[in-house]
């Protein structure tokens, strides 16, 4: 934990200079938030993003090194997985220009070539087809390391003739895939290269390229532009502002309708489109393609290399549509079901009801955010294009990649976020570009509601001493809140009003805001205090012996089971198998079909476990168990604790190995309950019936439910064979299922009481009691007849024989522990004893056997 002294003035209130506490929630809160910085993510991972240092300086004036800058980005939490520098792994080659050439003397396919080097001529075997007399290369001097031959050049005869390095083709240096226009052979730099000048530069590889993780909390550092409004805010250089044109709006000349349905306007609240044409066709910016090489997205042409460069540059999506393919009005509308959609990838999808899409007059052209269709993909033939620019709610494309299992570039971003006022500002600067490589705008028409400002909230600079024990002047916060596009208005009275930025969807409280000073002060500075002696038990916590989960597992692994934990996510069918329908509770918007159901039990994610374990022939020992909440759409509750069980077959073959069995399960289950202090209960086991149904998993006639009055308190025995085959397990299987949050354990923190020094004694009673008693009713009233001085209760004997006992009639015999407390037992004491004992079953229509048979 941090302390610190706070000395400052705010307002007209003084605060005086003190040590102070921290609130212990907001400090874990906030480490929390500080923890997530480094991709701590189980449902959204880390987006991997390239950075071109030379494209940052376009937006950024920073005269620090990329070394520097490196050091600066995981300062500020964003992960650098690694850094490729071009110039660096150019270093050692040279620009060379072929002054002769001769034929090998002994290889008819071999040319001797006198190559000119800055530092003078060497003589250099090569057997490319294009090798000529003028032609400028790339030389190899002995000593180099070839980068995809992962070996070094050596001074070498071939075949009698020396050669003293290696004319390179861009295949050897690695660099095929970027340079895609090269001729086959040794590389070409053209005529008007100097022999000095850096091959790097030559190349346009003089930069250095970083790999970064950008957590999904921040997606607004998913661009260029981005992460140099972030640097920019810790001081690394100045922010160059993006330059915008303006366009007028006229629909008049796109030549068709753009109909909005109500049902897409909360799923899309802004869309714009462009029409521009090039009757020349638009061809291929070189300087655009070489920048989006850099950082690893081959070009497709003018066109998508537009797109493309607007998501790198800004965060801003676009997509592009041929638009002379496109037939009739346009109509941005919801999915039907199993509605056909033939993507940009070749692949035809079936898409769920309730999905995004833009449709023309023949059916869906773009499932809206993640991906256009193939009708209306541009071509080298393109003349006209439609230029799509909109903001989308990031849980209506999330669903909708995760439903079409299409996780695309754009759908990463719009399912994070993207900045909602950069729908026409991206589109002008996307329509600015075609219109410099001679495109002509013919219109823009755009509709939807205008940007709602994010609410502001009031911001106590005092919150940081509080939580973290660092202490930041007013001044510094206020002028930093500014930088970060904050908009901060003094509060005297309570604070800074901040309103949060279009871009920033992670600023939601002050504790945000804790986290972003923190982040740009430096996490170096954050001094290194001890955390405070705590008391592990807090004022209304329960003691651990009356916590039910806690001790529940402590009893399951002394009877030999091992804790395991599973998802609190399945599948629909699993949950199915489980539970009724009406009782699932489905996701919102999970992150796969496999996943998209709270679990209703525990016992899906403990069969998925044996069989991942028998597929494997490995042994799980006597079984598992797992002790967790549950989740079902009940009038009584949607969550509550449970625990349970399960005993599979052993995965060993020895002599000594016995089955598992429901007694085994049962006597678990008691050991447990009987731990957790449940005294007063009655077994029941039902032999198929109504209250099988209530429990699908289990087999209808191996099962028993335990119940304290009438409440149900666990449920055990043999899982139902439909249900392994539904996992794929062999079986036979049993387990059982305890409602933890039904289990009182007050009873058990009571002093224990003394040992007696008196003996114990045993009896024997036989009873003949109607078959259609239960054996757990009848121990039940011989317990409470007795009371404290019953220690053991055990059946040793059932016996059925309609020719002996008559019909319906079965024996039952008990052997009864007792203790006596007050003084030895004598028989007056056993025969007061066995007398309650008879008396209490008599109701049941119970009697002893030995009177029945006389």
């Amino acid at each position: 934990m941090f302390f610190g002294a706070l000395d400052t003035t705010f307002g007209k209130k003084s605060v005086k200079k003190k040590k102070h506490k921290p609130d212990i929630a907001r400090v874990a809160l906030l480490w929390v938030s500080l923890y997530t910085r480094f991709n701590v993510f189980l449902i959204f991972p880390a987006i991997s993003m390239k950075l071109s240092f030379s494209w940052l300086r376009d937006h950024l004036d920073t005269p620090l090194s990329a070394h520097d800058l490196e050091k600066n980005l995981m300062s500020l939490g964003i992960e650098v997985s690694s850094v490729e520098d071009g110039s660096s792994m150019l270093k050692s080659f040279s620009v060379g220009r072929i002054m002769h050439v001769k034929k090998h003397p002994s290889a008819d396919r071999l040319s001797v070539c006198r190559v000119a080097l800055p530092d003078g001529d060497v003589q250099i075997v090569c057997g490319a087809p294009n090798v000529r007399v003028g032609l400028k290369g790339i030389v190899a001097p002995p000593g180099t390391l070839m980068p995809a031959l992962g070996r070094t050049i050596e001074k070498v005869s071939i075949r009698g003739v020396e050669s003293h390095g290696m004319l390179c083709s861009y295949e050897e240096l690695g660099l095929d895939e970027r340079m895609k226009n090269a001729s086959s052979g040794i590389a070409d730099l053209g005529d008007d290269v100097p022999l000095d000048e850096d091959v790097a530069r030559v190349l346009g590889l003089d930069d250095t390229v970083f790999s970064l993780d950008i957590t999904p909390n921040r997606p607004d550092l998913l661009s260029v532009y981005g992460l140099a409004r972030e640097l920019s805010v810790a001081d690394v250089g100045d922010l160059n502002p993006l330059s915008t044109p303006s366009f007028s709006q006229s629909s008049q000349e796109i030549g068709r309708t753009l109909t909005i349905t109500p049902e897409t306007k909360e799923g899309c609240p802004s869309f714009a489109l462009a029409l521009l044409k090039n009757d020349q066709g638009w061809g291929v910016d070189e300087t655009l393609a070489a920048r989006l090489q850099k950082v690893g997205m081959s070009s497709q042409g003018m066109l998508v290399d537009v797109t493309n460069h607007s998501m790198m540059d800004t965060g801003r999506p676009l997509h592009v549509f041929d638009a002379d393919v496109l037939e009739g009005d346009l109509t941005l509308r919801l999915s039907e079901k199993n509605e056909p959609f033939e993507a940009l990838n070749g692949k035809t999808y079936t898409l769920q009801a309730g999905h995004m899409v833009l449709a023309d007059a023949r059916g869906v052209v773009s499932l809206l955010g993640v991906m256009g269709g193939a009708r209306g993909a541009v071509t080298p033939y393109t003349r006209a294009v439609l230029l799509e620019s909109a903001y989308f709610e990031p849980s209506w494309i999330s669903r909708a990649a995760r439903h079409s299992h299409l996780i695309t570039e754009a759908s990463l971003r719009f399912e994070r976020g993207v900045d909602p006022c950069s729908v026409l500002p991206g589109l002008y600067r996307a329509t600015q570009r075609l219109v410099d490589a001679g495109g002509v705008l013919k219109g823009i028409v755009s509709c939807g509601k205008p940007y709602q400002e994010k609410p502001s909230f009031v911001f106590d600079p005092r919150e940081i001493q509080r939580l973290s024990g660092v202490s930041v002047d007013n001044a510094t916060v206020f002028a930093l809140c500014e930088k970060m596009g904050l908009a901060p208005e003094d509060s005297m009275k309570t604070g800074i009003r901040v309103t949060p930025p279009s871009w920033r969807f992670d600023i939601t409280s002050g504790p945000c805001l804790v986290e972003e000073v923190l982040r740009f002060k430096g996490y170096d500075h954050i001094p290194t205090c001890p955390l405070p002696t705590l008391s592990s038990h807090k004022k209304g916590d329960q003691p651990f012996e009356r916590r039910p989960a806690e001790k529940a597992k402590s009893l399951l692994v002394a009877s030999g089971l091992r804790e395991v934990v599973t998802w609190s996510f399945i599948s629909q069918d699993k949950a199915a198998s489980c539970a009724p329908e009406d009782q699932l509770i489905s996701l919102a918007n999970p992150c796969s079909d496999d996943m998209s159901v709270m679990r209703p039990s525990l016992l899906p994610g403990l069969l998925s476990l044996v069989h991942q374990h028998q597929t494997r022939s490995l042994d799980m020992g006597l079984g598992v168990f797992e002790v967790g909440h549950i989740y079902r759409q009940q009038e009584d509750h949607r969550q509550r604790s449970e625990a349970a069980f399960v005993m599979p077959p052993s995965g060993r073959s020895h002599w000594y190995d016995q089955p598992h069995n429901v007694w085994q399960a049962k006597a678990v289950l008691l050991k447990v309950l009987q731990g957790l202090g449940v005294r007063d209960t009655s077994f029941q086991i039902h032999e198929g019936g109504e209250i099988s149904k209530a429990y699908p998993s289990y087999h209808p006639k191996q099962m028993g439910v335990v119940r304290q009055g009438k409440k149900t308190l666990a449920v055990f025995g043999a899982l139902h064979p439909d249900v392994l085959n539904h996992y794929g397990v062999v079986g036979p299987v049993y387990g059982a299922d305890m409602v933890l949050d039904r289990l009182s354990l007050r009873s058990r923190l009571t002093a224990p009481p003394l040992p007696s020094p008196f003996q114990r004694v045993q009896r024997d009673l036989g009873f003949l009691v109607p078959d259609t008693l239960s054996v757990g009713t009848l121990c039940e009233a011989v317990r409470k007849a007795l009371g404290s001085s019953l220690v053991f209760l055990d059946v040793f004997d059932v016996f059925v024989d309609p020719a002996l006992l008559g019909e319906g009639k079965q024996s039952v015999a008990v052997r009864l522990t007792l203790q006596p407390h007050d003084a030895p037992a004598d028989e007056a004491w056993l025969a007061g004893h066995m007398d309650k004992a008879v008396e209490a079953v008599k109701p049941l229509g119970a009697v002893l056997r030995r009177d029945a048979v006389a």
